[in-house]
């Protein structure tokens, strides 16, 4: 059974100097324009939501994160304020929706 995906439509404007180098590019890669644009601006995308979203360390780095997680240090006394804060505002949010 084959499912049907939804489409969408990206219009850009863009001077006819910008419109001659794409299309030039995509000729030289043999694209359509269209699919030159999709395959570029899919890149950029990934590349923008990987540098945001993954966190990348050395082994140094990544050895004591791990070293942490494994042996977390005590909290301090501002951790503990911000977990009793924390929780009254939680506490304050559920009597509010309970009420």
């Amino acid at each position: 059974m084959k499912v049907k995906q939804s489409q969408a439509r990206l219009v850009a404007r863009v001077s006819v100097d910008i419109q001659e180098t794409i299309k030039k590019a995509a000729t030289y890669s043999g694209a359509t324009v269209t699919q030159f644009l999709i395959d570029s601006a899919l890149d950029k995308a990934r590349s923008v939501i990987n540098d945001v979203e993954v966190i990348k360390l050395t082994n140094k780095a990544s050895s004591e994160m791990m070293r942490l997680l494994d042996n977390p240090p005590k909290p301090n006394e501002y951790l503990l304020k911000a977990k009793a804060k924390y929780e009254r505002l939680i506490l304050n949010v559920h009597n509010t929706t309970t009420e």
